[in-house]
């Protein structure tokens, strides 16, 4: 059977692109042909042109949109809020893999899913850690009825730590989480949404970890609806030392319950846990650093006396990008699109509102 190759454009040229989609994408050259490449940012669009040099550069999404008629799909790669790049994307009618979060608030996610959906346009947003096979096994495990409990535990440093293996250097933030979080949490959108929410003001914890949960515990949050479904309640949800710390508590049923723990640290290595519990079985799932290629995905099975550990080394990105050939070519459905990323959204309103009220 022939393969279809796809024009492809990478729109953002900068850390995630640079450490994860561009190895992945050269090791694809049956599947992708990188057309065209598009950053603000002159220096990052002159990088990614040493891996392209075949593919034409733009310094903005008007000028790439611009020159669109001979792309097949584009890959969003960019930093902050997706939801107006994406509109324009689906107003031209470009199937799009879009980096998460899509946008900052639930309304806006709603609004650019529907953008796609309306369109017949194919939206794929890419959660990575929903393209392990540990990931697979567990929700297998858990639709089955063998769980009784999920626990999450997600240990997070400083990102220059675990960069610069992988480009040499870190990402070199101006500022620390702590300010950054508060200059997120003062944008119009985001304050306005908080307040309608119910947050005070003076509720730094709540608000910074809203934009955590929003920007980056957000891939956790998007585990909990692949390995389980949408929660029926949301029991219970604290932040403490001032949002960079936080333990939300789920129940599906009366049969699973589940918990989201997350802490930022200033030191160690990135850490992810997933525990899942049955009367009979016990699953321990490790996710390496998103950032580390080929780094190894181990799942620990226990049932009566027969304990496993595979390890998989496969690439979570370039399956996504597999995935993404599929939903582009063939019409497969993808395994998050706009209307699931827009449910993380909904949910992450949920646990504020449960943290408030507490």
């Amino acid at each position: 059977m022939t393969t279809t190759r796809l024009a492809l454009a990478v729109i953002g040229c900068g850390i995630v692109a640079r450490a994860r989609y561009f190895p992945a994408l050269q090791q694809l050259v049956d599947l992708y042909d990188v057309r065209a490449l598009c950053d603000a940012d002159p220096h990052a669009l002159t990088r990614a042109g040493t891996n392209f040099p075949n593919a034409r550069r733009h310094d903005s999404l008007e000028d790439l949109l611009g020159h669109a008629t001979d792309l097949d799909c584009a890959a969003l790669l960019i930093t902050g809020d997706h939801s107006d790049p994406l509109e324009a994307l689906a107003r031209h009618g470009i199937p799009t893999l879009a980096e998460k979060p899509i946008a900052y608030t639930h309304r806006a996610a709603a609004s650019a899913a529907a953008a796609f959906s309306s369109r017949g346009v194919p939206l794929q947003v890419g959660y990575m850690k929903r393209q392990y096979e540990t990931v697979h096994r567990l929700s297998e495990a858990i639709a089955g009825g063998h769980a009784t409990s999920i626990a999450i535990d997600l240990l997070h440093p400083p990102e220059d730590g675990y960069l610069q293996p992988v480009i040499g250097h870190g990402r070199g933030f101006s500022t620390d989480l702590p300010t950054y979080l508060d200059s997120e949490t003062a944008r119009s959108d985001i304050s306005a949404h908080l307040a309608a929410l119910g947050v005070p003001a003076d509720d730094v914890a709540t608000r910074r970890a809203y934009v955590l949960l929003t920007t980056s515990v957000i891939h956790d949050i998007n585990l909990i609806h692949g390995l389980a479904g949408e929660p029926a309640q949301v029991l219970h949800a604290h932040f403490w030392n001032a949002g960079l710390d936080g333990r939300i508590s789920f129940s599906w049923s009366d049969q699973l319950t589940g918990t989201l723990t997350y802490s930022y640290v200033e030191a160690g290595s990135y850490e992810e846990t997933i525990r899942v519990v049955g009367p009979r079985h016990r699953w321990t799932a490790h996710l390496p650093s998103p950032y580390l290629p080929h780094a190894p995905a181990t799942l620990n099975t226990h049932q009566v006396g027969e304990p496993t550990e595979p390890v998989s080394f496969a690439d979570p990105f370039q399956r996504q990008l597999d995935e993404f050939h599929a939903v582009v070519s063939r019409g497969t459905a993808p395994t998050v699109d706009g209307s699931s990323a827009a449910a993380d959204h909904a949910l992450i309103d949920r646990i504020v509102r449960r943290a408030t009220a507490s």
